[in-house]
């Protein structure tokens, strides 16, 4: 009876050794590829196996290996079963010219090797590409303590999954996030892409070159991958970008400016008072004053200096300063409320205040003023007439 079954053992046994792995092949989602960026490389093997069955340590050589993913499918046709694993591997060459990706192997059956040809960074028209970044700075020549306005756009004509769009780094420098992000969409050759648009105000602390790195972009976006059968799908796809470095002239403070340093496009001064307001002994005055600076941060606002004649004593507040945006021009604000009382009735000069400027355009220095002004003071009205 034994002897009986081994022959029936081996006839079931000769479906499940056709079920082995008997072919591994290879293959790239584009060919050339650029230099720093991801490709696909996908590996597929017709039979179902473990994610670690495929050694990937060849590629190390040639290649930066980033994520990879498996998936295992199962197919029956007229009572025959097909099935396949599937390996989907990320990688970044690392020189340029012509790369070869080796065989890879399992279980003795290997894939062919595929001629790779691998461009510089940047030699891929933007168009052509699904991300790519700009960069744009308001002049490449300034004065210490000037704000430049540094914008990078992000363009993307894929969806983003998740992401980060890092700074640009700068040694001798101070550098913040101006406003919020902005988002809308412009066509490079014909071509639709969403914008994501951030800008950065940059203040060089010491005259000379001003190196600026370029932004860079690294994240996780979604691609449409092969279509396999009736349905498409799509990917997570780790994608990164970088921009051109940039080089800025840094002057010093002219030897002929004067005052405390302020650089901006246009300053101006503004006072408010209440007209109708009697001026009485004993009752104070408020005196609101706007400093306003456009292109300049906050941080450069000089104090306002008041000297106020005798029998007027002042009490400021603590100074407010902002930053909005306004007409595409970053504008700088100090609010300074004044409360005077006088103490004496009488007629009083207010001295007008100076505060002096530097124009970039026009490289002379210039002044904010606001005149003189004459109030007359009246004896308080619970006060005794002489």
């Amino acid at each position: 009876m034994v002897t009986r079954l081994i022959p029936l053992l081996l006839l079931c046994l000769l479906p499940l050794k056709a079920l082995a792995l008997t072919q591994l092949q290879a293959s790239v989602d584009r060919n050339p590829v650029t230099e720093s960026e991801y490709f696909m490389l996908s590996v597929v093997a017709d039979d179902e196996l473990e994610a670690q069955a495929l050694d990937t340590s060849a590629l190390l050589k040639d290649f930066i290996v980033g994520r990879t993913s498996v998936s295992r499918s199962t197919q029956i046709i007229n009572f025959d079963a097909r099935k396949e694993t599937r390996w989907q591997v990320m990688l970044t060459p690392k020189t340029t010219g012509q790369v070869t990706i080796p065989a890879l192997s399992i279980d003795g059956v290997s894939s062919d090797a595929i001629e790779l040809k691998v461009m510089p960074a940047g030699s891929r028209p933007e168009a052509q590409k699904n991300l790519f970044l700009r960069t744009s700075i308001s002049a490449k020549e300034a004065y210490v303590g000037q704000l430049l306005t540094y914008k990078v756009k992000l363009f993307l004509a894929v969806e983003l999954q998740r992401g980060v769009l890092s700074a640009p780094s700068i040694s001798g420098a101070q550098i913040k996030q101006l406003g919020e992000d902005k988002e809308s969409s412009e066509i490079v050759n014909g071509r639709r892409f969403r914008v994501i648009e951030r800008s950065y105000g940059i203040i060089a602390d010491e005259p000379g070159e001003l190196a600026i790195s370029g932004a860079n972009f690294s994240g996780d976006v979604l691609v449409d991958t092969p279509r396999r059968g009736m349905f498409a799908f799509q990917e997570s796809r780790p994608m990164q970008a970088q921009s051109d470095s940039m080089l800025v002239s840094i002057k010093p403070i002219p030897a002929e400016y004067h005052g405390d340093w302020l650089v901006s496009d246009l300053v101006m001064l503004k006072e408010e008072w209440d007209d109708k307001q009697t001026f009485e002994v004993g009752r104070p005055i408020t005196r609101n004053l706007t400093l306003l600076a456009s292109n300049a941060d906050e941080t450069s606002l000089p104090e306002l200096k008041l000297s106020l004649p005798d029998n007027l004593k002042s009490y400021p507040e603590k100074a407010q300063r902002k930053t909005f945006v306004r007409d595409n021009q970053l504008v700088s604000q100090l609010t300074q409320t004044i409360a005077i009382v006088p103490s004496k009735p009488g007629s009083y000069t207010l001295p007008e205040i100076k505060v002096p400027w530097w124009n970039p355009h026009l490289k002379q220095q210039e002044f904010a003023l606001l005149p003189a002004r004459t109030i007359q003071v009246a004896p308080a009205a619970d006060m005794p007439q002489p």
